[in-house]
């Protein structure tokens, strides 16, 4: 496939595991030769890719630290948009009966680029797929500042991880004055059981300190 020598100066021997990386289970021809199994190998190696870089930026944030920020990263509506990026969903096969609105929603382009991760580890091995990685995902994608952006976005992540797990969250906040200054106090309830709460002068930011302690007390 010449997109894989032009976009990633990718040479291969064994183009039928790059040609299954673009293949969705809704396509007619697909039979059992589709991308989902590439696709779970792909997700585990950008996963171990993304902790190892950010062990290297970050040597003194801890692990629930880094989870967040890997999770943001490694959100399905970020790699469709890399995917794109990338033009993966051009070579992408899948039923036309899928609307591209569709296709975005459920995924199948950043799903495609995880199979494809996983085609090139399969082909290539570790150190040639980091390479790629970082050279075609994290370089024109991500920056240090970024990073340190996500890390702080803890109630979206927080409510995420609620409706994954199916559990219901309720936030109450109250008002109070102190000395003239107002402050404001957030308690997090998660099933019932309170998991954080936070105090501060705003009440976003109140609100972030309390999604942090829920968010470490659940994902664990």
């Amino acid at each position: 496939m010449k997109y894989l020598k032009n976009k990633f100066n990718l040479k291969t021997k064994h183009i039928d595991i790059y040609k299954q990386a673009f293949i969705h289970k809704s396509y007619k021809h697909s039979f059992n030769f589709n991308n989902e199994r590439l696709e779970l190998l792909g997700d585990s190696v950008l996963n171990l890719i993304i902790t190892k870089y950010l062990l290297e930026i970050f040597p003194d944030k801890n692990e629930g630290e880094l989870s967040v920020i890997r999770s943001n990263i490694v959100r399905r509506d970020t790699l469709n948009t890399i995917s794109k990026y990338l033009m993966i969903d051009s070579h992408l096969k899948y039923s036309k009966n899928i609307r591209f609105d569709d296709a975005s929603k459920h995924s199948i382009f950043g799903n495609a680029l995880e199979a494809f991760i996983g085609a090139v580890f399969s082909d290539k091995g570790y150190s040639i797929t980091e390479k790629i990685v970082r050279n075609n995902i994290i370089s024109p994608f991500f920056y240090k500042t970024d990073f340190e952006t996500i890390e702080y976005n803890y109630k979206g992540r927080l409510l995420e991880l609620c409706q994954q797990k199916r559990m219901n969250i309720k936030f109450d906040i109250s008002e109070t004055n102190v000395d003239g200054a107002q402050i404001f106090k957030v308690v997090i309830n998660i099933n019932g059981i309170e998991k954080g709460r936070g105090e501060a002068n705003r009440k976003k930011s109140a609100e972030q300190i309390a999604s942090k302690l829920a968010y470490h007390a659940i994902s664990i």
